[in-house]
């Protein structure tokens, strides 16, 4: 997964999508975490995530709590 503060995001793709309380960019993480098998992370409103740009079988599940 890629991971970037949010407030370096500067590429939106789209707006805000408030209903689906999503966001897209094109900017490059700043870093890279390797997720694996059985594992999981945990990523803050703050937070931007590339999620999905691994190789092989990805399942991605999204649990929203609020803080």
């Amino acid at each position: 997964m890629g991971w970037s503060p949010r407030s370096r995001c500067q590429r939106p793709h789209d707006q805000y999508d408030a209903e689906q309380d999503i966001e897209f960019f094109g900017d490059t993480p700043d870093t890279y975490v390797t997720v694996h098998p059985s594992e999981f992370a945990v990523f803050f409103p703050d937070d931007a995530h590339a999620p999905l740009i691994g190789t092989g079988e990805i399942h991605k599940i999204v649990i929203k709590v609020p803080l």
